[in-house]
């Protein structure tokens, strides 16, 4: 079963022009079975083995159109005919999408995308870090008196037990952070954005821009140094309205720096001194009532020495250290407080040249 013969109807095919250029065909066909069981899928099928199906361009006689494509293929058997077939194609140029409208900063709407307000979100995210610092609910000792490390309930200090130990590893609690995420379009892709600043941290306090604060409402506020860190910088290549352009989506979290309570400080990462080892240089004690001299050490010979009670053993567990190599020797949070060091592990970034205007 199939199509033994094909012609065009007529001369020409009619045409409808509209305003703009746009060309609607319709093109007559007379087709051909040498079935008469054949039905009007065996003629949509024949059209596209010639050309003239769907999804072609118009061609029909000795006219064409290279901007029309068929969208429609429209059989019926002719009256009285049990193996001839009208067909009638339909051709349209590709519809075009309106221009897509979105508000300006001042919210009128505007098909240029450079135009476009940026797009903004915000949440809160939570991570964990260690407890360096508490508030003890018990006494210590157990009770309030007797011997035993002195510490009075509800202390703010170090986290240990009763003898002074740090707990090994420490107690972890969630610290919420905020994340905001911020949309904008650029013309350029500029590797140097994502190379320079995603990873990074500030270095010295920011605010929000003018820009941010009178078009987007952000509240006046400012970051301390070490809080802001840019967590990631995307973009993505698109076309709309004619214009071609990157959209760029920087996310930056969002974190106080430290207090009473926290020790963290922004995105530094805090460290309570401790260990097993003291230093053991030059002016440090000897721990027999003097101090080392340059003439107690020899080449290749390690200055340091493992921090030994008063057995003159090594001690088994962490102690807490002075912030000078040395263990603290008293027993009492008030007397010997718990010294923390900061260390910085992300590189700096001023965030003040960003193609999007966000800080000041």
């Amino acid at each position: 079963m199939s199509i033994i013969a094909w012609r065009e109807a007529k001369e020409h095919a009619t045409l409808t022009a509209t305003l703009g250029g746009r060309r609607v065909w319709s093109a007559p066909y007379i087709l051909t079975s040498d079935n008469p069981r054949d039905d009007a899928k065996t003629c949509v099928d024949f059209m596209d083995t010639i050309g003239r199906g769907l999804r072609a361009t118009f061609r029909y006689g000795d006219r064409e159109d290279a901007f029309s494509w068929c969208k429609e293929v429209s059989p019926s058997r002719i009256p009285g005919s049990a193996h001839h077939w009208a067909v009638t194609c339909s051709y349209s140029p590709a519809e075009e999408q309106p221009p897509q409208e979105r508000p300006d900063e001042d919210g009128q709407p505007t098909d240029n995308p450079m135009d476009w307000r940026y797009e903004i979100s915000s949440g809160t995210q939570f991570y964990q870090v260690p407890v360096w610092k508490a508030w003890n609910v018990d006494a210590m000792p157990v009770g309030g008196t007797g011997a035993g490390y002195k510490r009075g309930a509800n202390t703010l200090g170090p986290v240990h037990n009763s003898a002074g130990v740090v707990y090994d590893p420490p107690l972890m609690r969630e610290v919420p952070e905020t994340v905001i995420r911020i949309s904008g379009n650029l013309l350029e892709f500029w590797a140097a954005i994502l190379q320079v600043n995603a990873g990074t941290i500030n270095p010295f306090a920011l605010s929000w821009s003018n820009r941010m604060k009178e078009s987007y409402g952000f509240h006046e506020q400012s970051f301390q140094p070490h809080c802001v860190l840019c967590s990631s910088v995307t973009t993505d290549y698109r076309s709309e309205n004619g214009i071609r352009y990157w959209r760029y989506t920087f996310e930056f979290r969002l974190r106080t720096p430290a207090d009473s309570v926290n020790p963290q400080d922004g995105f530094l990462e805090t460290l309570l001194d401790r260990g097993f080892t003291r230093l053991a240089n030059v002016d440090a004690p000897d721990l027999t009532g003097d101090v080392y001299y340059a003439g107690d050490f020899k080449e290749g010979m390690a200055q340091g020495e493992a921090v030994r009670g008063v057995d003159g053993q090594r001690v088994p567990e962490m102690m807490l250290l002075n912030g000078h190599g040395q263990p603290l020797t008293a027993s009492d949070t008030f007397t010997a407080p718990p010294v923390y060091f900061r260390w910085r592990i992300h590189p700096y970034a001023e965030f003040k040249g960003l193609p999007l205007d966000i800080f000041a």
